[in-house]
């Protein structure tokens, strides 16, 4: 004996049922509060003739934090982290001479 379909009617109040209490628990409340957090970076200012006299090129020396690399023609600039720039003649790559500290 087979089974006949229900109605519309009582296939939406079935529906309706399940999903009522999903509805009603799942509900959300506007009492959340986000709090973000973040950390800025604030640039500081010297005047052009302060910069000058902290800037001074020295004889160089032992590289004792070298950080980042950058090179220009023959030239390479090695920053000594919180110090200053060591400058690098690299003309010859097989032995590269320490030319300069520009200390900062």
């Amino acid at each position: 004996m087979k089974s006949q379909p229900l109605p519309h009617y009582q296939q939406f109040l079935r529906l309706l049922l399940v999903l009522f209490p999903a509805l009603l628990f799942g509900a959300c409340s506007d009492d959340c509060e986000t709090t973000i957090t973040y950390v800025t970076q604030e640039p500081i200012y010297m005047l052009r003739a302060d910069l000058r006299q902290a800037v001074r090129v020295k004889q160089p020396h032992v590289m004792e934090e070298p950080g980042k690399i950058y090179a220009k023609g023959r030239y390479l600039f090695v920053n000594e982290v919180n110090k200053g720039i060591h400058v690098v003649d690299n003309e010859t790559s097989l032995l590269p001479v320490s030319a300069n500290f520009i200390s900062v």
